[in-house]
């Protein structure tokens, strides 16, 4: 493959980190037989990810334990529908933290 493809490769994969990150930060956990069920947000939140340039930031916010996502995340809409659909199906999750 070519630098540039490279590049843009390992880009990718460091934001779709962060996304799965984020996911574990604010408890998304969407089971791959209700995925279907999601898919919009789902790719909305791969889409904004992959689109984002805030990745240091948003890094940081979830090392300083702050709750859902970032004002400036342009997922948190998605993240935050995720969010809820997985509280739906694990209701005590939160409430051990």
């Amino acid at each position: 493959m070519s630098g540039a493809l490279n590049s843009l490769l390992d880009r990718f994969r460091d934001r779709q980190r962060v996304r799965h990150a984020m996911f574990a930060h604010m408890g998304i956990d969407i089971a791959e037989e209700r995925a279907a069920r999601h898919f919009d947000n789902l790719r909305a939140s791969m889409l904004a990810c992959n689109r984002c340039r805030c990745t240091d930031p948003c890094e940081k916010w979830i090392s300083d334990g702050y709750e859902g996502a970032p004002d400036f995340c342009r997922a948190r809409s998605a993240l935050r529908a995720l969010q809820r659909a997985s509280d739906r199906y694990h209701p005590t999750r939160h409430a051990a933290e």
